[in-house]
């Protein structure tokens, strides 16, 4: 999307509860209107717990990227542990 072709190519981004600027409660800023108005082509890795009140964010901002891996946990609005390393084939 336009957010990330100004700056130096991003190899990666980690996403835990993320939300797209302003989200549904105060809306996209102007300045950011066009910021998601191409898919985002740069592997992600979207954290998002089942309780937590920021999954319905989570969830549009996982679908303006291009293949994005999807990490649910049964928690809320919190980094997980999640007892086990994960390996991620996408990211090595």
């Amino acid at each position: 999307g336009l957010a990330l072709q100004k700056i130096n190519k991003i190899k990666f981004l980690i996403l835990i509860s993320g939300a797209m600027f302003g989200g549904m409660k105060y809306g996209t800023p102007k300045l950011a209107s066009n910021a998601f108005s191409e898919p985002i082509n740069c592997p992600s890795l979207h954290i998002i717990g089942e309780a937590d009140f920021m999954k319905p964010e989570s969830i549009i901002l996982q679908k303006a990227f291009v293949d994005p891996v999807v990490i649910n946990h049964p928690k809320g609005h919190t980094i997980p542990r999640l007892g086990k390393l994960y390996s991620i084939p996408y990211f090595n």
